[in-house]
């Protein structure tokens, strides 16, 4: 069930709102330290955070996809975030340093709509 009120819909030009969703919504779904700060409050939103050993930047235009850019690979936020979105990431990858994991909106429809397409070919 996806719970990511930042993510799918539109947001104010607030910083204190939308640092207080992100870390809101993050620590409902596991990680209870994990700290965020929003960066830009408007599209493309930013904002940057850390949980234990792990930095990272999150970039996203709502309801279309969302960049975690981390430090290192850290399975329990990928969850934390995919738990969030109601679907899994489209890409993961690395890239300058940096691991990198994509979720986008319509690239996992059209992935669940040729799912449904081969079941029933089957």
């Amino acid at each position: 069930m996806a719970t990511a009120r930042w993510f799918f819909t539109e947001l104010p030009e607030s910083k204190f709102i939308i640092q207080e969703q992100l870390r809101q919504d993050y620590w409902r779904a596991g990680p209870a330290t994990m700290w965020i700060d929003a960066v830009q409050v408007t599209k493309p939103y930013t904002a940057v955070g850390y949980w234990h050993d792990v930095n990272f930047e999150m970039e996203w235009s709502p309801r279309e996809y969302l960049f975690l850019r981390a430090n290192r690979k850290e399975e329990e936020l990928i969850r934390a975030t995919t738990l969030q979105l109601g679907f899994r990431p489209t890409r993961q990858y690395e890239e300058d340093g940096k691991y990198v994991i994509e979720w986008r909106l319509r690239a996992s429809e059209a992935t669940a709509s040729e799912n449904n397409t081969q079941t029933r070919a089957s």
